[in-house]
């Protein structure tokens, strides 16, 4: 599953921070999406739908990922539960019935529509089942029947979970695509504008994004960074390189206040920044590889609470700064 980072429409509107947590989807770690700013005949309209599908998986289904991963490890993934009895923390999605209206809302967008109206009921059915199994562990009812509710409970969460997974890959597969074509849209517009901030600003984010799926379909993590094919990172990291300096050549223009795409000064400098710390981490990874360096037993314990210098964790820590940064910007 490749990495997804989308970031937030321009729509005039304050956009919040994106949180940092991963989507967990199985064992697969994959960076959060953020939302993507969308050059349409209506833009207010569309970037409004989009802003709140990419809500829906930066909240809901980041979410609700994690509290199955919380539950499967309190409870197991296996036929029979662990009978833990201990899962007991979570919250529930609260926006289901806005998201359900969603998808009837203009204007179409087919592809997402669609995926979403198949992702949801299971998500939805999933959710309050996880929600059911916490109360009934946290009110400790497994005393009294000898888990035999707790196991009722876990063969319907397998059973709908298998459905929520294979429904979550094929709306991922249509935002990803929502994603590409708005960024397409938008790049096409900035240069006809001859506006050099927002187009180098969207060629960096794809090519951050680009050295990410690299790094994931090559399936590198700390533990083996030192295997990493540097054949297609190196062409990826001398364009990011190009493009970021030309970002901050672009940045250091100030734009007059008619302008629509008016940057906020501070945020922009950081967005450019962050950045700036992410072409860095790369050279740092490309370096970790010639000198064939691996982490120690010491830092890979601590790999996502603080991840090391040239590692695809820190990579997707500083692409995750870069889209908050982004959306602060706009």
């Amino acid at each position: 599953m490749s990495a997804l980072l989308i970031v937030s429409c321009s729509d005039n509107k304050p956009k919040s921070e994106v949180k940092s947590d991963k989507v967990i989807k199985a064992s697969t770690e994959i960076p959060q999406i953020a939302a993507s700013q969308e050059v349409s005949v209506k833009p207010n309209d569309n970037a409004d739908k989009f802003n709140q599908y990419i809500d829906f998986y930066n909240e809901g289904l980041i979410g609700l990922s994690n509290e199955l991963n919380n539950y499967f490890k309190k409870e197991g993934k296996a036929e029979t539960l662990k009978k833990d009895g201990d899962y007991t923390s979570g919250a529930k999605y609260k926006d289901w019935e806005q998201i359900k209206t969603l998808i009837k809302e203009p204007p179409a967008f087919q592809q997402l529509d669609e995926a979403a109206a198949e992702l949801i009921p299971a998500a939805e059915q999933l959710d309050e089942l996880l929600a059911t199994a916490r109360e009934y562990y946290k009110a400790k009812k497994y005393t009294a029947d000898n888990y035999a509710q707790g196991q009722e409970l876990h063969t319907k969460i397998l059973a709908t979970s298998q459905k929520y997974q294979q429904a979550y890959s094929q709306f991922e597969v249509a935002i990803k695509a929502k994603e590409s074509e708005t960024r397409s849209l938008e790049m096409e517009q900035a240069k006809k504008e001859g506006n050099e901030l927002v187009y180098n600003r969207i060629l960096v984010s794809i090519l951050m994004d680009k050295i990410l799926t690299e790094l994931e379909t090559q399936k590198v993590s700390a533990r083996n960074v030192t295997t990493t094919d540097l054949t297609k990172i190196k062409p990826l990291y001398e364009d990011l390189s190009q493009a970021q300096k030309a970002l901050r050549e672009a940045s250091k223009v100030r734009k007059a206040p008619k302008n629509k795409d008016l940057i906020n000064e501070h945020y922009s400098k950081e967005f450019v920044d962050t950045t700036a710390k992410f072409k860095a981490c790369v050279v740092d990874l490309i370096e970790r590889v010639e000198t064939q360096k691996p982490l120690n037993e010491a830092e890979l314990r601590v790999i996502n609470a603080t991840p090391a210098k040239g590692t695809p964790e820190l990579l997707i820590e500083l692409r995750k700064e870069t889209i908050k940064e982004y959306n602060n910007s706009i």
